[in-house]
């Protein structure tokens, strides 16, 4: 039989040896979580599994909470759910033989697990008798749940409507108090929404039968008989009449149903906003049509993808942690489901929020002066927006983020701290990051050499539970470590202890945030209708685009939300880029004039409610040249938790249409192999292999790694770019040191790139690349064009324990990369820009590349 299992935190003990024991049984089992010890809300468990029994993804549903009365509650709440509380083997039988309870509650406060198993056996082996009474009085609490009238041709009072969710605020509207629910920000679109679709039933798949026993609504219809409940409500109705309530209820809104019960009343469709209008075109001949508008086929192309996941049961599919959606291997959904932790994180976090604060309270009043946050990627990227996004707040220490091994980054780092007054946070969730290990390495040499007290007391760690991390700062006396849920990813993190705790620690609102996300999550929700999601809606806008050939979603920000760019580009490349597939965002590029953009160009614009008048105009014209615009429009910075957790749902909505999975990073081990063979090679010849030079021209080295010899650097810069076809991409690595000017000079490459090339144009900076876009690059579309940037290290800095040193790790970082670049078959050549003023040869470089490539 297949079996859903879902459990909160005091259910947790119970659920490892049930599983076991049912799985021996012979069942399959889904486990819906939770997947450790920390609090949860048993609500959201209880809607997991009451959510695939309903819609027949399993044949019967397991919880367990601490007393087994809260789980059953809230299971019952949703239609077609009848859980039952079982405290022995009498209401085991007697649910199922009775009452054909689909879902068995239990208490793992009052249960042992052999009595908890009895029961569960005894309830598993009892069928529905299917006696004429028992079926009537199931048909009866159906139409409770439907809100049916007790007696035929009689009416009933309803004293007070049923909510409705409120549509979103418009601007003007004032602010709610904190803790309120809060909409998802105003998205503005120019394509009308179409009008809700009917939605057809689901068709069964493979892996999925259709749940044993129909609910008592679908088998064939019971005369009811009058009974004592009719009775009662005709004394209530005359009660009603004479206390002068108004006896005809209120028009109720059409419930929603589950797709495979029955299909939904079609919700009309709303007035379209008024798009543009277009130039003047000669008008057609009078038998034909008039073209439609690029922005209607948007509109068409995206509500098919949207129909596409109403067909698939999406969301509900989502919330039960259905890893089908992704993958047919059953290894890699077993992984899946163990990674979707971050859907309900901003309700988990929500509970911590006070603790954060209280221990950022604890920090502030030990006068630390500076938080030196260490680590790579995901870790780190989430405090590094929100902090350059809300700014330093008087009286908290001010945060510094390395997640470079560049030597001249490390000394930087170094340089803006006042290393006793430094309070450091190692940050990775599997507590093996090379680099970040690296760090802690260095930091701690430098604080021990110092003090004369504990050293550890200046360090906290952020990692999973039983990681080398953990183990390492206990044994070194750590100051606190914090326990990240293990079903959160890296990049999916942002909402957790990794992206909440040195954001808190700066004296950054982290309730606020988490208010706002939590709203997000009910937004997300499977209550919502699919098309009012925001993050499906977006997700399903940027895979229709993709396939249409737009792949290259290429940002806009205002300036008070800048740097949100740098973290959902991660979260874009790294999940989404693999099998040949995936979506290339463009960050940070200048915005220019709609003719330098080429056909696969989709724009997200994410504005202020204040700053947004600035970009109107540059985004009419976009729009009018014919590329596709999505705006979003927060209310103001602390809307960026709405965001965040808006573009996680998008990326998991993409993933499941682009057939992804977006919850893993394979190629990113294969640089990280290929570095550590250079490593151990090191260790023993204390040199790294270098690619040959092809030809050096004013300090300036060309290496192609194909021995190619041009007459002059030009000519082989023009060689690789004559490489390029419509729609690629071209790709900077700069492995250079991190001086201001170095991103202004590399700016200004890529505008003048872009504008003689037509080609979307990306910069990453090395290493800290190799955690955000590095999977897209090696796993993601074979349209990139690869230039990696290198220069001599000025200065250098040992690695306590290690042979090498900084400069050496980040080299040998830079051709494990480039190795397996080439390895995948992506052209790719290395300039070497030498020992000489890294801004000045690099505005050379520039120069060179310009002769080479003939504007478009």
């Amino acid at each position: 039989m297949r079996l859903a299992f879902g459990c909160d935190h005091a259910g947790h003990p119970l659920k490892e040896p049930m599983i076991s024991a049912l799985e021996q049984d012979g069942h399959h089992v889904l486990d819906l979580g939770t997947f450790s010890s920390d609090p949860v809300d048993y609500p959201d468990f209880a809607r997991a599994v009451g959510n695939a029994v309903r819609n027949g993804f399993v044949d019967l549903g397991i919880l367990v909470c601490g007393s087994g009365v809260g789980a059953a509650i809230a299971a019952n709440k949703i239609r077609g759910v009848r859980a039952a509380l079982c405290t022995d083997l009498f209401t085991a039988r007697q649910s199922r033989a009775d009452d054909d309870a689909n879902v068995l509650c239990l208490g793992a406060r009052v249960l042992d697990p052999d009595t908890a198993m009895e029961i569960t056996r005894e309830w598993l082996a009892t069928e529905f008798s299917g006696e004429e009474r028992h079926v009537r009085r199931i048909q009866k609490i159906t139409q409770l749940e439907q809100g049916i009238a007790p007696g035929a041709g009689e009416k009933t009072v309803r004293r007070e409507p049923p909510p409705t969710r409120p549509a979103p605020p418009r601007e003007e509207e004032p602010p709610r108090p904190r803790g309120a629910p809060r909409p998802a920000p105003v998205v503005e679109e120019p394509p009308a929404r179409p009008a809700a679709r009917v939605a057809p039933e689901r068709p069964a798949a493979p892996a999925r039968p259709a749940a044993r026993q129909p609910v008592p609504s679908e088998r064939e219809p019971v005369t009811l008989e009058p009974s004592l409940a009719d009775e009662m409500s005709k004394v209530i109705q005359e009660f009603d009449r004479e206390a002068g309530v108004d006896e005809e209820p209120p028009p109720r809104p059409a419930a929603r149903v589950a797709p495979e019960r029955q299909a939904a009343p079609a919700r009309p469709a709303p007035k379209a906003p008024p798009a543009a209008p277009p130039p003047p075109l000669p008008p057609p001949p009078p038998h034909l049509p008039p073209p439609p508008m690029p922005a209607e086929q948007f509109a068409r192309t995206a509500s098919e993808a949207l129909r596409t996941l109403e067909d698939r049961g999406f969301v509900e599919s989502l919330w039960i942690k259905d890893a089908s959606l992704w993958t047919d291997d059953g290894h890699q959904q077993a992984l899946i489901r163990n990674r979707l932790g971050w859907l309900t994180s901003p309700t988990l976090m929500r509970q911590h929020a006070d603790d954060l604060k209280e221990f950022a309270d604890e920090v502030r009043r030990s006068h630390y002066t500076h938080i030196l946050l260490l680590g790579m990627g995901g870790a780190v990227l989430c405090p590094e927006v929100l902090s350059l996004t809300f700014g330093p707040k008087m009286g908290f220490p001010d945060l510094v983020v390395l997640d470079s091994t560049d030597p001249a980054a490390v000394k930087a780092a170094l340089g803006k701290i006042n290393l006793p007054r430094t309070l450091i946070v190692v940050s990775s969730k599997s507590g093996l990051t090379a680099e970040t290990m690296a760090f802690y390495a260095f930091f701690r040499e430098q604080i021990e050499k110092g003090s004369r007290g504990k050293p550890g007391l200046q360090f906290v760690a952020i990692t999973d539970g039983g990681s080398p991390l953990e183990k390492l700062a206990k044994s070194q006396g750590f100051r606190k470590v914090f326990l990240n849920p293990p079903t959160i990813g890296g990049r999916y993190s942002a909402l957790s202890y990794f992206g909440l705790l040195p954001a808190a620690l700066v004296g950054m609102d982290v309730a606020g945030i988490l208010d706002r996300a939590v709203a997000a999550v009910e937004e997300a929700g499977d209550g919502v209708p699919i098309r009012d999601n925001p993050g499906v809606v977006l997700g399903a806008k940027l895979a229709s685009l993709a396939k249409a050939g737009r792949d290259k979603v290429t940002f806009v920000f205002s300036p008070g939300i800048a740097p949100f760019g740098t973290w959902v580009e991660q979260l874009l490349a790294e999940s989404l880029g693999k099998n040949g597939r995936g979506l290339i965002p463009v960050d940070g590029e200048p915005l220019g004039a709609p003719a330098v953009y080429g056909p696969d160009r989709v724009f997200v614009a994410m504005t202020l409610a204040d700053e947004a008048v600035a970009l109107e105009s540059p985004l009419a014209a976009l729009e009018e040249a014919g590329h596709p615009v999505i705006k979003i429009r927060l209310r103001d910075p602390l809307d960026i938790g709405t965001e965040l957790y808006r573009w996680e749902i998008a990326t998991a909505t993409i993933g499941a249409l682009l057939q992804v999975n977006p919850f893993d990073e394979p190629n990113v081990q294969e640089s990280k192999d290929i570095t550590a063979k250079l490593l151990t090679a090191y260790r023993t010849s204390r040199r790294l292999p270098e690619w040959a030079v092809d030809r050096e021209e004013d300090g300036i080295a060309l290496m192609t790694g194909a021995g190619t010899k041009p007459l002059t650097v030009s000519e082989g810069l023009g060689a690789h770019m004559a490489l390029a076809k419509p729609g690629d991409y071209l790709a900077f690595q700069a492995y250079l040191p991190p001086r201001p000017e170095i991103p202004e000079a590399l700016q200004e490459l890529r505008r003048m790139m872009r504008d003689k090339t037509k080609l979307a144009v990306t910069v990453g900076m090395g290493p800290r690349y190799l955690h955000s876009t590095g999977q897209l690059h090696k796993g993601g579309p074979p349209n990139g064009l690869f230039i990696q940037l290198t220069a001599d290290d000025a200065h250098d800095l040992a690695i306590p324990g290690e042979p090498y040193s900084f400069a050496v790790l980040k080299n040998a970082q830079a051709l494990g990369d480039l190795q397996a670049l080439r390895n995948k078959g992506r052209r790719v050549i290395r300039v070497h820009l030498g020992s000489k003023d890294s801004v000045e040869t690099l505005k050379k470089f520039a120069a060179m590349l310009a002769r080479s490539v003939p504007a478009h």
